[in-house]
């Protein structure tokens, strides 16, 4: 049973994984290559953003990453036309439209209005500390954010009955730190961009208190760690 609790999760997870090893071991190929005047590195290394919108791609298909998927598309296809001279100006470049687009949903919730699909988790921290004990003795998951401030969430005193419980977590810069029990088993599908992602993970645990940690952390980090 417990063997069937993992492999449900697993296909996509280890794909992407599949993908980063290979773009890795690409990478080192193509660089020793150059080092040794065989090739121009940068002939090849400008097409890098492709893998992360091939990523994008393949999280499409978990439907509890379409959020990331979107985002590591859009990311990887601006970057790569940048880098192929199509057009002058980066992502990076924009960032300010992010200010814009969370004074935007902030604006909207605090008047009632706008659409379903721009609201914030409800569990969230912006502009400010925000820390929750969970206590459930059958927790299932949930969404939490850290925008602009910090998010504390401990589930120390909490229980899996049945697994996985799925977490979404949101990052931007802003940071998010959960304490889990020592006999939980933490799978992190956390993308980081321009950010960090730590999962401490040590000791025994029970495959049947299954945590999932999904998110996205842009410029800002996501701390899991044991009691």
């Amino acid at each position: 049973m417990d063997a069937q609790v993992i492999e449900r999760n697993e296909p996509f997870p280890s794909i992407v994984k599949l993908v980063v090893g290979l773009f890795f071991a690409v990478v080192g190929v193509v660089l020793t290559a150059d080092n040794l005047d065989l090739v121009n590195a940068d002939d090849f290394l400008q097409y890098w953003p492709a893998t992360l919108v091939l990523i994008g791609i393949l999280k499409m298909f978990d439907a509890g990453s379409r959020m990331v998927a979107v985002l590591l598309i859009i990311a990887g296809s601006w970057l790569l036309l940048y880098n192929l001279d199509w057009i002058g100006f980066t992502l990076f470049d924009l960032w300010p439209l992010i200010l814009i687009g969370i004074g935007v949903v902030l604006v909207a919730r605090a008047v009632g209005v706008g659409p379903q699909g721009i609201a914030l988790p409800k569990s969230a921290a912006i502009v400010g500390q925000k820390k929750v004990a969970e206590t459930s003795k059958d927790y299932r998951g949930g969404n939490v954010a850290a925008i602009l401030g910090g998010y504390y969430l401990d589930l120390t005193e909490a229980d899996i009955t049945q697994g996985p419980a799925v977490l979404e977590t949101l990052a931007i810069w802003g940071g998010i730190e959960i304490i889990v029990p020592e006999n939980w088993e933490i799978i992190g599908e956390v993308t980081p961009i321009m950010a960090g992602f730590e999962l401490k993970s040590s000791g025994k645990w029970d495959s049947r208190k299954q945590l999932i940690v999904k998110g996205l952390a842009l410029m800002g980090g996501i701390e899991i760690k044991r009691k």
